[in-house]
């Protein structure tokens, strides 16, 4: 009966261990690679091999470290991420960021520094 209730575990804790990262994987691709901005469009090309090992070590570091490591395995699972996007663009992005760029004026970002305002969100 213990033998059975282990292998329940077992079995519950190596399907969190493929299933998460998969469901991670195909999220980040499937929103990237429909995304536009423009006439810009992005790629994902994340891989679920390479995200199932970079859990599964960062778990490792963070229960070897009592914890500790979390915030590198946040990190590293984050550049990851960011390191399998692509941006495609279609024509130079000087002119693109040109033409959104709202026109400001120097005594309203003048003010907004006396004021100590923090308009950022």
């Amino acid at each position: 009966m213990y033998f059975s209730i282990f292998l329940m575990v077992l079995s519950l804790y190596a399907w969190t261990f493929f299933a998460v990262p998969l469901f991670l994987t195909l999220i980040q691709n499937l929103i990237w690679n429909n995304t536009r901005l423009g006439d810009h469009r992005f790629s994902s090309d994340m891989r679920w091999g390479r995200t199932t090992f970079i859990v599964f070590t960062n778990l490792l570091g963070i229960a070897a470290t009592l914890g500790l490591y979390t915030p590198f395995a946040q990190i590293r699972m984050i550049r990851y991420r960011i390191e399998s996007m692509t941006l495609y663009p279609a024509s130079q992005l000087d002119e693109f960021i040109a033409s959104t760029e709202p026109a400001g004026s120097a005594a309203g970002e003048g003010m907004t520094d006396l004021l100590d305002f923090d308009l950022s969100l």
